[in-house]
């Protein structure tokens, strides 16, 4: 249908599970696409295909990709963040030492790359962001689902995901008069060769009885970037199976 034919998009932490099927989606429909992630894909490489090796940990290369962003003038109309650092989940014995290198290191991202497309995509009539969030931006964790793994969520991941929530709605708020819509999908757990004992207690807990996919995410994205969601903006779009309802 190429419904974003015409939309020149930026999305961050492409390289992924979930941002590379958001990506292959949005060149599906027709998109041009930006974006950063820890590796080129060379799968999607083409004329409207553009990549910038960024190490979204380090402000001095954040800054440099705003300042060639900004030096080429480009003009954007969505802006993906997918992006996400998670030192304490592969080191949670040091969990108290990678909080703040986690709190420091996803804030300034968020926040650097916010700040300026923000301000970049007000030049458009109508403009969309979408944060990739969490159901752990919403309810507290379970933590009887990961007994017995060596799984574990953080707590930095539940307060940054809080956070992120509230930094959509105030862009919403401060700059829907420029025709900005700021949203935030509240993602529920994705299937991942994650342990089965953790599988099944997790599915229990849902309404469709079954974990989600990264396809379960291209399309709410592409909803939220296109027209068809015109009139929605501060919006926490839940796509978890029904999790966080019963």
């Amino acid at each position: 249908m190429n419904i974003l034919k015409n939309n020149r998009i930026f999305i961050t932490g492409a390289s992924g599970l979930i941002g590379s099927s958001i990506i292959k989606r949005l060149i599906s429909e027709g998109a041009e696409i930006h974006y950063c992630g820890r590796n080129e894909i060379k799968q999607i490489s083409g004329r409207n295909v553009f990549y910038y090796n960024v190490d979204l940990s380090s402000e001095l290369s954040i800054n440099k990709l705003i300042s060639k962003l900004s030096t080429n003038d480009l003009c954007f109309s969505s802006f993906v963040h997918c992006a996400w650092s998670r030192p304490a989940q592969e080191n949670y014995s040091k969990r108290d030492e990678y909080f703040l290198k986690s709190v420091i290191d996803n804030s300034r991202s968020l926040y650097l790359l916010s700040e300026f497309f923000t301000k970049n995509l007000i030049r458009s009539k109508s403009s969309s962001i979408v944060y990739i969030g969490s159901i752990y931006g919403i309810v507290a964790p379970d933590f009887e689902i990961y007994k017995n793994t060596e799984m574990h969520t953080e707590l930095d991941y539940q307060y940054l995901k809080f956070g992120m929530n509230g930094l959509s709605k105030y862009y919403s708020s401060l700059y829907g008069k420029y025709g900005l819509r700021s949203n935030v999908i509240i993602l529920g757990g994705i299937e991942n060769y994650q342990p089965k004992s953790f599988i099944k207690r997790y599915i229990e807990k849902t309404s469709l009885k079954r974990m989600g996919t990264p396809k379960d995410v291209d399309g709410p994205v592409v909803f939220l970037l296109s027209d068809e969601s015109k009139y929605i903006t501060g919006s926490l779009l839940t796509v978890d199976g029904g999790y966080i309802s019963k």
